[in-house]
């Protein structure tokens, strides 16, 4: 009996276990498929890809890996944007204050 198709209103917590875990096993199965046709396609091998059991965090990896990247890449880019504004502030503060020192000390040096 096939239960992929069926709504999951209705069945017992084993059942709606049985039922995703035989969704996941099938999303497995076809993604493991696709990277195989994909590495013989690439290739031009027909080398399979290792059967068995593939792990959330691995599936995770392989769908998501480049959207990960993207945002450590824009992660990274954004604290560089910052930290360079924060020095050029600094520099700025620094520069006033030189001025205001040079402006003292020429207000003392006219007393003089």
């Amino acid at each position: 009996m096939s239960v992929i198709g069926t709504p999951m209103t209705g069945l017992t917590g084993y059942q709606q276990m049985q039922v995703w875990s035989a969704k996941r096993a099938s999303a497995a199965d076809d993604y493991r498929s696709n990277m195989e046709s994909l590495t013989s396609s690439l290739t031009g091998s027909t080398g399979a890809l290792s059967s068995g059991f593939t792990s959330n965090d691995t599936l995770s990896s392989a769908l998501f890996g480049s959207v990960s990247d993207n945002l450590t890449g824009e992660e990274t880019l954004m604290t560089q944007i910052i930290s360079t504004r924060l020095a050029r502030e600094q520099a700025e503060k620094t520069a006033k204050q030189a001025a205001q020192l040079g402006d003292i000390g020429s207000l003392l040096d006219s007393l003089a």
